[in-house]
């Protein structure tokens, strides 16, 4: 489960010009914590553009509207989270895990992937 604090950083962050820089100015501040978003939901439309996500673990979290474009998603584990946001443009996605995730409305313009965790699942 996601650790509460991490949760708190991002829905406390307010102005959406800032919410990237100050999640970034955190993550800058403590190197040595890996964040953990496991399972949150993220209802509110998190503008991350340019986020450092690196490495994060957003496992089955819920974020219908999210925009992403621009952030750093390296490392970072996706696995049966939903997605469904359009701002996945310029995202950085090498050695994501995305196996189950649901990414259906992305948009992946001049995006980076070089995923080597991708897995057909079957029919959804």
């Amino acid at each position: 489960m996601a650790n509460p604090e991490h949760v708190a950083l991002l829905t406390r962050i307010g102005d959406e010009r800032n919410q990237a820089k100050a999640w970034n100015d955190w993550r800058e501040a403590h190197p040595e914590i890996q964040p953990d978003l496991s399972g949150c939901r993220l209802d509110w439309e998190p503008v991350l553009l340019g986020a450092d996500l690196r490495g994060v673990n957003l496992s089955w979290s819920y974020c219908p509207e999210g925009y992403f474009s621009g952030a750093d998603l390296t490392g970072a584990n996706l696995m049966g989270a939903i997605f469904r946001g359009r701002g996945t443009a310029k995202t950085e996605f090498s050695g994501t895990k995305l196996i189950g995730a649901n990414l259906v409305l992305a948009i992946f313009d001049q995006t980076l992937m070089l995923v080597d965790h991708l897995k057909e699942l079957g029919p959804a």
